[in-house]
C-alpha cells in the first residue's frame, strides 16, 4: 500500500487523476488515517513544472545539458579517486542498503546518512535512555502527556490521538515545555514557559517534582521553578506516562542530553516516548547509520580531499550554508538550495516513487509501494550510486548489510549536566509548520507550499511587537548573525519574553542560524541567535 512518508505518521495514500498531466494524493476513507497538507502536496510533485527531467552541468556559471553517461563521467574525473555519497537518511531502508553495498565495494569511497542533526542527536539520547517507542495507539491510552517543543505541528496522526485522549478524559494531565509557544500550549494543562535554552532546566524540575531521581543522572542542584514543579506534581504518581518530543533547528549537541533526559522521565514512569522528526526513517538511518559505520555529516563536510555527492538531500539548505564547492554533485528531483551552488545535477525519483521499508514506532516495520513510477530516465539513489560506481570501475556490489542493522543502536547511556546552558534573553527559533515539515522544502523533493507561501512569518508577542512599533501582518527585515530575511509579522498571544519565531520551511531562514562544525570536526552544533527586527521600509534606507 503506498504511504506518505513525510512525518512519522505514516498514513495510507492514493493517487488520482487532476487533469491530462496532473495527479491528487487521496487518503483511504476511514478513522485510521490522517489528512494533512503534507501528503496532499505529494501529486502535486509529482508532476511539479520544475521538476528536474535530465541531467546538467554548469561550466563557468553556465548550466548546459548532458547526457547520464557525461554528467556520471565529469564526477568520477573529477573525484581523484575519493568520494564521499550524502545519501538522503530519510529513504527506504532497502534504498540505503544497496547504496552501502556499493560503497563498501567502491574503494575510496565513503557513506554519509543525512538527516536533520538535531534529529539525529535527540534520537541518540533517546536510544540511549532505553525507553519504549509508543505508537499512536498506545498514546490514546496515555495517563498522562508531556510535550516539548512543535509535536503537534510535526505529526497530525499523533496530534489527533493526543486530543482524542483529552476529549475522552479531560483530566489527563497535559504538560508542555515549548519556547515557541506552537500548537500545544493551548490546549496544555501544564505550561512551563521559558526562553530557548531552558528545555533542559525545565524537565529536570518537572523530573525531580514527579519523582524521577535525577540527581542519579549526575544532577547536584535541582532548579527550582514554580511552573515547572507545579507541572511535575501533576505527573507524579502515573503509571502511563507519554512524553512526545519534536527537536526544533540549533543547539544540536544539546538535543542528545534533552533525549535520553526525557526518555528516562518517560521510562520511569512506566510510560514511553514518540519522537517526532522530519521524515518517517529518521530512527532506521540512526540505527542503520551505527551498524554500517558510515561517515558523521561533519566529518563528511570536513574531510578535504573527497569528492561529495548529495543523493536526495539539500544539505547546503539544512545546515544555512551557501559555500560554493562544498557538494559538487547533487541528485534531486527539484532545484534546492544545493542543486544551485553544485557543478552536477541529476534527476532523481521521489520518495513517492520507491518502494521499501519504512521503520516506525521503533520496531514495526512497513512496507510501502510507489504512488507511480518514475519518469523516463530518473533513477532512484540506489541506480544512480550503482552507474557512478560501475564509471568508476567496480564490477558489482559489496555484501549487503546484516539483517540486525535496524535493531536499537548501542548508545552509551550518559548525561552531562554541564550540557546546561544559561538561555540568551533574546533568540530567535524556527518554528515547525503544519504545512512544511518535512515536506520536501529542505530536502531532494521540493515543495508546492514554500513557492504558495513566498516568504515566511516570525512569531512575536504582542508585548514584544508593541515594544517594537510593530502590527500585525506588517512586512519586516528579520536580522541575525549578519544576515536578514524579509518576513512578516503575527502576533501570537502565547509567545512572551524576547523569543521569535521565525517560520521553517524556508532555504533562507536556515540561513540566519548556519550550523558550525565544531574544533573535533565530528559535530555540527549550533545556538539560539540573538536578533533584531526592523520595519521593511526604514531598514532598506
Amino acid at each position: 500500500m503506498p504511504r506518505c512518508t513525510l512525518c512519522p505518521a505514516v498514513c495510507e495514500l492514493g493517487l488520482a487523476r487532476a487533469g491530462p498531466d496532473g495527479w491528487r494524493t487521496e487518503y483511504p476513507l476511514d478513522e485510521d488515517h490522517c489528512v494533512c497538507p503534507r501528503g496532499s502536496a505529494i501529486g502535486d510533485l509529482l508532476a511539479h513544472p520544475r521538476r528536474i527531467l535530465s541531467p546538467r552541468c554548469r561550466t563557468e556559471g553556465r548550466w548546459h545539458s548532458v547526457s547520464p553517461a557525461e554528467a556520471l563521467d565529469r564526477i568520477v574525473s573529477r573525484s581523484r579517486g575519493e568520494v564521499t555519497i550524502l545519501l538522503d537518511g530519510k529513504l527506504p531502508c532497502e534504498e540505503i542498503a544497496a547504496v552501502a553495498a556499493w560503497c563498501k565495494a567502491w574503494g575510496g569511497s565513503k557513506l554519509c546518512l543525512v538527516i536533520e542533526p538535531a534529529d539525529e542527536m535527540l534520537l541518540l539520547g533517546t536510544e540511549a535512555s532505553g525507553a519504549d517507542y509508543l505508537s499512536a495507539s498506545a498514546l490514546a491510552e496515555s495517563d498522562a502527556f508531556l510535550v516539548s517543543g512543535g509535536v503537534l505541528g510535526a505529526n497530525t496522526a499523533c496530534a489527533r490521538a493526543l486530543l482524542d485522549r483529552r476529549k475522552a478524559e479531560p483530566a489527563t494531565p497535559l504538560v508542555v515545555i515549548d519556547p515557541g509557544a506552537g500548537v500545544a500550549v493551548k490546549f496544555a494543562t501544564h505550561w512551563v514557559d521559558g526562553p530557548a535554552g531552558s528545555e533542559m532546566t525545565n524537565l529536570l524540575t518537572v523530573g525531580a517534582a514527579a519523582g524521577v531521581d535525577v540527581r542519579a543522572l549526575g544532577w547536584r542542584s535541582v532548579p527550582q521553578t514554580a511552573a515547572a514543579t507545579t507541572a511535575g506534581k501533576a505527573l507524579a504518581g502515573r503509571k502511563r506516562l507519554a512524553v512526545l518530543i519534536a527537536a526544533e533547528y540549533g543547539r544540536t549537541s544539546q538535543w542528545r542530553e534533552i533525549g535520553f533526559l526525557a526518555g528516562t522521565l518517560a521510562k520511569t514512569l512506566g510510560g514511553g516516548v514518540a519522537v517526532q522528526t522530519t521524515g518517517a526513517n529518521a530512527l532506521a538511518a540512526v540505527r542503520m547509520a551505527s551498524a554500517l559505520g558510515t561517515v558523521p555529516l561533519a566529518q563528511a563536510l570536513s574531510d578535504g580531499p573527497a569528492m561529495r555527492v548529495a543523493v536526495g538531500c539539500d544539505v547546503l539548505g539544512m545546515l544555512g550554508w551557501a559555500e560554493e564547492g562544498t557538494v559538487e554533485a547533487a541528485a534531486a528531483a527539484l532545484p534546492n538550495r544545493t542543486t544551485e551552488l553544485a557543478e552536477v545535477v541529476l534527476p532523481l525519483a521521489l520518495v513517492a516513487e520507491m518502494k521499501g521499508t519504512c521503520l516506525v514506532d521503533g520496531s514495526q516495520r512497513i512496507q510501502t509501494s510507489p504512488l507511480l513510477s518514475p519518469p523516463a530516465g530518473v533513477l532512484t539513489p540506489a541506480a544512480w550510486v550503482e552507474q557512478l560506481a560501475r564509471r568508476a570501475g567496480v564490477s558489482g556490489p559489496g555484501p549487503s548489510p546484516q539483517p540486525d542493522s535496524l535493531a536499537r543502536a548501542p548508545v552509551k547511556s550518559e548525561f552531562s549536566p554541564s550540557a546546561v546552558e544559561d538561555p540568551p534573553t533574546r533568540a530567535l527559533l524556527l518554528g515547525r509548520q503544519p504545512s512544511h515539515a518535512g515536506s520536501g522544502a529542505l530536502t531532494g523533493y521540493g515543495a508546492w507550499q514554500a513557492a504558495a507561501c513566498g516568504e515566511p512569518d516570525v512569531q512575536l508577542s504582542i508585548e514584544e511587537a508593541r515594544r517594537m512599533g510593530l502590527k500585525d501582518h506588517q512586512p519586516v527585515l528579520v536580522q541575525a548573525g549578519g544576515r536578514s530575511v524579509r518576513a512578516r509579522v503575527r502576533l501570537a498571544s502565547e509567545l512572551t519574553g524576547g523569543t521569535a519565531v521565525l517560520s521553517e520551511g524556508f532555504a533562507q531562514t536556515r540561513a540566519l542560524m548556519p550550523a558550525r562544525i565544531d574544533g573535533s570536526g565530528q559535530l555540527l552544533s549550533g545556538s539560539p541567535a540573538e536578533f533584531t527586527i526592523h520595519p521593511e521600509a526604514s531598514a532598506s534606507k
